[in-house]
């Protein structure tokens, strides 16, 4: 039997847990009022790190898998995500009501009255125990063999949070995602930057760099390089940059 009876439910696969009680909206349909879980073919990271959290309680992709930088992006921003819940989740009606399950990687479409105040009761039970499993996780001192905990960090104003979660530093640290939510146009100087990428990659180096001089312990991944001579070229940067400070 399943849970709620008077629901569709679209399976996908765990993207980061949480469980959402609200009207589900597409990237292209009307903003209802209140809190919404976006429904998408799939989400890019910046897509992903975009969003207004404000609005957007959770999100349900069609695509996409569980290990994705999206969903890497969205466990930094604490999104209750379900992700490969294939395409019939696109076919779903504009403010349709749902219960995103991002524990169980589910998506229960269309709940009654009677299910949705047991979805709502269900929801408030899972942050419970969330927030018990978390309070656990900070009393509970190093895991055990040694194995430290990171986190995902998305925007600047999360770093504060750090010193009250499990985590014992960042784990990734995506330095593309700071340049979004920009409060002006690109002006002639970042349109020199975008001429010339190197430029902007050894301003990050530094900015690296620095973080490691001041004690740090710091690893550099170069995404998306499709060449040996781009890495080449990056790791002469980063040389270069390391031998300056």
């Amino acid at each position: 039997m399943e849970l709620f009876e008077s629901a569709a439910v679209h399976r996908g696969v765990s993207g980061t847990r949480g469980w959402v009680v609200a009207p589900i909206r597409g990237l292209d349909a009307p903003v209802p009022q209140g809190r919404y879980i976006l429904v998408a073919e799939d989400l890019t990271p910046a897509d992903t790190a975009a969003l207004d959290l404000a609005l957007v309680a959770g999100f349900c992709t069609a695509s996409g898998g569980p290990t994705s930088h999206t969903v890497q992006v969205a466990h930094g921003l604490g999104i209750p995500a379900v992700v490969a819940a294939s395409a019939g989740i696109l076919a779903l009606p504009p403010g349709t009501v749902c219960a995103l399950d991002g524990d169980g990687g589910l998506l229960y479409a269309g709940l009654a009255r009677a299910d949705l105040h047991a979805a709502i009761r269900r929801g408030h039970e899972q942050a419970e125990q969330n927030r018990l499993r978390h309070q656990a996780a900070l009393a509970g001192g190093p895991t055990p063999g040694g194995v430290t905990l990171s986190t995902t960090l998305v925007k600047p104003a999360q770093a504060a949070e750090l010193a009250g979660s499990a985590a014992s530093g960042i784990g990734l640290l995506a330095t593309e995602l700071l340049f979004l939510g920009r409060e002006h146009e690109i002006t002639d100087e970042d349109a020199h930057y975008l001429r010339r990428p190197d430029e902007l990659l050894i301003a990050q180096l530094r900015a690296l760099y620095r973080a490691a001089a001041a004690g740090a312990r710091l690893r550099i991944m170069f995404p998306m390089v499709t060449t040996v001579e781009e890495f080449t070229r990056a790791a002469v940067l980063a040389q270069g940059i390391r031998g300056e400070m």
